[in-house]
């Protein structure tokens, strides 16, 4: 049974929701607005025309994201810019993560596996899911923000700025030296979520506990918070967790369950075990086609108007020929190189 927070708890959770609209109205992290112009968009902000992205963030359907295609070495200020098994070091380099899973004793981030940070905890330091605070976003600790960004005074940085930027160059060299010597390691296969209370709150640990694989049992003072393990951020827990969760692939916010779209590209694996690329975009365990009608010849003396593939169905992701047949019998090409969608 939950406890009626106290007075004092009223008021800090209401300066807590103050810290929170500062990160709102901060997130985006653009440049200025002296010369008149729209701020640049950050991680998540809308990128319509004609306020751009601010780098290294892209425009994905309307929303600045995160483009995740970093190598070993590549310069990089979030870890969602590093291919799967990497993290985006303090030096700004991706580097091999560790193998911490969620729980995991830890004394840095870069024992933890990707996308999570070694953050304070009842039991010591251990692997927690980063935050979602963009750069600029109001904070008290480098485990709200997004994974690699850090927590500087009260807001989240990248590490840029007066006097910051030799140091962050130094290092960015000496990862990239590191990171020719060292090996690939393995991504990480979490277990049930326990419950992992923040440090120094004092409440039931085991009254927190809602018995789903899919969240992380936090404390709020005399509050539970029944966090969902969601690396994507699209409502959804990996299926690495359990079945019930259903995201089949946790580091892409696009594959999830209930995904109406149609995608020409595999999904990413992400860093979770379990997360397959495939082109299964709405996790119901199959690779439905989008289009599946076939005109075979289109010749003879009876006819129908109609429209398919020329010959037979193709794979998902792969191309081929888009025909009609007017009642002629007469055959029309309307797309010579259609790439076949999935989900």
């Amino acid at each position: 049974m939950h406890q009626r927070p106290s007075p004092r708890l009223t008021l800090l959770l209401a300066l807590g929701a103050s810290l929170l609209g500062v990160a709102a109205c901060t997130s985006g992290g653009g440049g200025s607005t002296d010369s008149g112009a729209p701020p640049l968009g950050g991680v998540g902000d809308d990128c319509s025309a004609p306020r751009p992205c601010r780098y290294p963030l892209f425009c994905d359907l309307g929303k600045c994201a995160i483009h995740g295609n970093l190598g070993e070495g590549g310069d990089c200020t979030f870890t969602a810019q590093c291919m799967p098994g990497l993290y985006c070091a303090e030096a700004r380099v991706c580097q091999p993560a560790g193998t911490g899973d969620v729980g995991s004793i830890c004394a840095s981030t870069a024992e933890c596996s990707a996308g999570l940070v070694c953050a304070p905890q009842v039991a010591g330091s251990q692997c927690f899911p980063a935050g979602t605070i963009d750069v600029g976003g109001g904070c008290t600790r480098s485990a709200q923000c997004l994974a690699g960004l850090t927590c500087v005074g009260i807001q989240c940085t990248d590490g840029s700025g007066p006097g910051m930027d030799a140091g962050r160059d130094a290092g960015r060299d000496a990862g990239r030296d590191a990171a020719s010597d060292s090996g690939s390691r393995d991504a990480f296969m979490p277990p049930d979520v326990g419950v992992l209370p923040d440090a120094n709150l004092g409440c039931d640990r085991t009254t927190c506990d809602d018995d789903n694989p899919c969240t992380i049992e936090k404390c709020a003072g005399e509050m539970c918070i029944n966090e969902l393990v969601d690396f994507d951020r699209d409502g959804y827990a990996s299926t690495a967790f359990g079945a019930i969760c259903g995201d089949c692939s946790d580091s892409e916010g696009e594959a999830h369950p209930g995904q109406t779209r149609w995608f020409t590209r595999t999904h990413r694996a992400g860093a979770i075990a379990g997360d397959v690329p495939n082109y299964d975009w709405n996790c119901d365990g199959t690779e439905e086609k989008q289009y599946t009608s076939v005109v075979g010849i289109c010749s003879g003396t009876s006819c129908s108007f109609s429209e398919g593939w020329q010959g037979s169905v193709p794979a998902c992701g792969a191309t081929g020929t888009w025909v009609s047949c007017d009642f002629e019998c007469t055959p029309s090409i309307i797309e010579s190189g259609r790439r076949q969608g999935c989900r």
